[in-house]
């Protein structure tokens, strides 16, 4: 269903030059049992992404992980920021990790997880603010062949 989804929103967007997900289709299935259950079907789930795609290019924001957490807890609200760590502590398999740890480990598994499906991320520096990661984004987009 989530490549289907996915199909769609390409098939809606075909002329566009880019499109812009605020997201990971790969995190989506983050929350599906066959995907915390089997590394190798989360794997080949991000390959048929890649594939589907056509010209996937995966950009990474990267930078503090305490603001990170801040961020994620003042959109997500202290209810939803609760239950969307607790099952991240469920699936990385430790109960008793800082959030910061949580957080930490999930960017850890996702890039994992790009690595072993051969999806190479442009990597922005999220800290230097937003102008100079929109900037460092287009560079690298327009960079690719």
């Amino acid at each position: 269903m989530l490549l289907d989804g996915l199909s769609r929103v390409l098939a809606a967007h075909r002329d566009a030059r880019w499109i812009v997900h605020d997201g990971s289709w790969v995190t989506l299935a983050e929350d599906l049992p066959w995907a915390t259950a089997s590394w190798d079907a989360v794997v080949d789930y991000a390959r048929r992404v890649a594939d589907s795609s056509g010209d996937l290019t995966v950009v990474h924001l990267e930078g503090s992980i305490t603001a990170a957490v801040a961020r994620r807890r003042a959109r997500d609200g202290d209810e939803r920021y609760a239950r969307s760590l607790a099952h991240a502590r469920s699936y990385l398999g430790d109960d008793t990790m800082s959030d910061v740890e949580v957080v930490a480990a999930g960017a850890e598994r996702i890039a994992a997880i790009h690595a072993a499906a051969g999806i190479v991320p442009i990597t922005i520096d999220a800290d230097a603010g937003p102008d100079a990661a929109l900037a460092a984004a287009l560079r690298g987009l327009l960079a690719r062949p």
